[in-house]
């Protein structure tokens, strides 16, 4: 997988140096990486599994993770592609599919319980489902690397 560039206006010979550690927002500033990304409704297209996963790649710092949630896979392109895209960039996946079928079904799951609070705080209503779908939530994690 060929990945984009985050310095498109900088040289190359010395962009190698400055691209370390470093991700480009959408006003093309560097900023350094980051320990924790918390996502929603970022898979949308078949592409925005490979584009995601890349900015998450560059933007999260070695040990860190990222949280996304997202409608499930029979809604939205982007969903079933997206974890094999990170862990083509050696970046580790957990998928929790149908968090609110889920919920439904075991009410006495503390954890499960508590993402329900918080989508209920979000504007779901556990009785009115108002979104009309379920959701999928990816935990991903960057992996430290060994130095010798």
């Amino acid at each position: 997988m060929k990945r984009f560039d985050q310095h498109p206006d900088k040289d190359d010979t010395d962009a190698v140096e400055r691209e370390e550690n470093t991700w480009v927002d959408t006003d093309g500033k560097s900023h350094g990486q980051v320990r924790l990304i918390i996502g929603a409704d970022l898979l949308v297209c078949s592409n925005d599994a490979e584009l995601v996963a890349e900015t998450i790649e560059c933007a999260l710092m070695e040990g860190g993770r990222a949280v996304i949630l997202g409608a499930s896979a029979d809604k939205r392109f982007g969903v079933a592609g997206f974890p094999a895209a990170c862990r083509a960039l050696g970046l580790t996946v957990v998928v929790d599919e149908n968090i609110l079928e889920a919920s439904n079904a075991i009410s006495s799951n503390a954890a499960q319980q508590e993402r329900m609070d918080d989508l209920e705080l979000g504007g779901y209503n556990q009785r009115f489902n108002t979104f009309g779908h379920d959701f999928t939530m990816f935990t991903i994690n960057k992996p430290s690397t060994a130095t010798a």
